[in-house]
């Protein structure tokens, strides 16, 4: 079973550009983080040309594109060192993610895993 977890990975900045994501354990002490699909990210221009990252929630077109998937559960590594997703479409939710928040040495990263399922 998993629970919200207290601890912290190793690389602080694992979880950055993930503004959504809940950090769970499980029984044997593992991390995941998990990823909300629903969360559809939309830039807000504010005055003096800055741009806000904003997560809406209520896009139905957006989430009706989704399937049957409406999580991502990323299991993080022992070492708390990397993120292990799972599936297709949970390496493209982090690569968007990641290109988003202009993390494109992370997002290269990820892109290789993009390549197969």
């Amino acid at each position: 079973s998993l629970f919200l977890s207290d601890t912290r990975p190793a690389r602080r900045s694992l979880l950055r550009g993930l503004p959504h994501a809940v950090l769970l354990q499980d029984d044997y002490g593992a991390l995941h983080a998990l990823l909300p699909a629903t969360a559809r990210p939309l830039w807000h221009e504010e005055g003096g040309g800055r741009r806000t990252l904003l997560l809406r929630r209520d896009d139905d077109e957006w989430n009706r594109s989704l399937g049957v998937t409406r999580h991502h559960l990323v299991g993080i590594h022992p070492s708390g060192c990397m993120l292990l997703p799972a599936s297709l479409a949970a390496s493209l939710h982090l690569l968007l993610f990641r290109l988003l928040h202009g993390m494109y040495a992370e997002a290269a990263e990820i892109a290789s895993a993009c390549a197969h399922d």
